[in-house]
């Protein structure tokens, strides 16, 4: 009998040093299970609207250049490149040349506005941007004002003969780097910009119109699509060039042309 109480109170025993070493363990899983749930946590919400992104690594080993801004770098992916440094020297002169253009708009409520887009702005793009607010919105505005002037130049002729990024070989490779999947800003920002600073019903052109034919002029896509895409299903400049290419039954409809049909009633 006394050998069978032994046993037992042995079996209790290990029992016990059991739970005890379960509990030491979860003890020191602890930290991993806070950094866990801290990572999990902080992850930012998956958005629909995402649609700018890198090219995958495979493509980009068979011909890298063909991925790659040569002269001018827009949005984050390429930000701060030695070999695209000469162009920045130039956004800030365009940005002044863009305020002092419009009456509408002063560099605060440029600021106010970007800071408004933010978020929206940042989901578009399919990895986190790791700049801070005031540094992505100053991107965001020398980035899209640059670009609207580049585009409104090339329209009225402005400045032909005395810059030298309205001549043709300069042109060319602007218009290279601006259909480059990594080199994307969000069309709403551009749009938006353009139409509180210079608003379409004031007789303006739209900024839509504007793109086409700057895209146009050089031969890239036609001139007559204009008509048949509306603004709101763009998402930045190589959406514009996918929409201008696909067959006009495909393409978003603008908002007056939705057509509601009456289904039979089955009786």
């Amino acid at each position: 009998m006394e050998r069978g109480h032994n046993n037992t109170r042995s079996h209790g025993m290990n029992e016990r040093e059991d739970y005890a070493s379960i509990d030491i363990q979860e003890d020191s899983d602890i930290p991993l299970s806070d950094s866990m749930r801290e990572m999990i946590d902080g992850l930012p919400p998956l958005s629909n609207d995402c649609c700018i992104y890198r090219v995958p690594k495979r493509m980009r080993e068979i011909n890298e250049d063909a991925y790659t801004p040569g002269e001018l770098s827009i949005g984050p992916f390429h930000r701060g490149k030695e070999h695209l440094q000469a162009m920045e020297e130039f956004k800030p002169r365009y940005f002044q040349s863009f305020l002092n253009r419009t009456d509408r708009m002063t560099l605060k409520s440029c600021i106010r506005v970007a800071k408004e887009w933010e978020e929206k702005a940042r989901s578009y793009y399919a990895e986190s941007i790791k700049l801070s607010s005031d540094e992505f919105v100053k991107m965001v505005l020398l980035d899209s004002s640059f670009i609207i002037e580049v585009i409104w130049r090339c329209k009225f002729c402005i400045d032909q003969n005395t810059s030298y990024l309205n001549r043709k070989i300069w042109m060319s490779s602007l218009e290279r780097d601006m259909i480059l999947i990594e080199n994307q800003l969000p069309f709403f920002i551009l749009e938006g910009l353009m139409d509180l600073a210079f608003p379409p019903s004031q007789g303006s052109s739209s900024f839509l119109h504007l793109s086409i034919n700057y895209f146009a002029y050089s031969g890239i896509i036609l001139s007559d699509m204009n008509e048949s895409i509306s603004s709101s299903g763009v998402k930045h400049f190589v959406d514009l060039l996918r929409l201008c290419y696909l067959p006009s039954s495909l393409r978003p409809l603008k908002p007056y042309q939705v057509q509601y049909v009456q289904v039979p009633t089955a009786t």
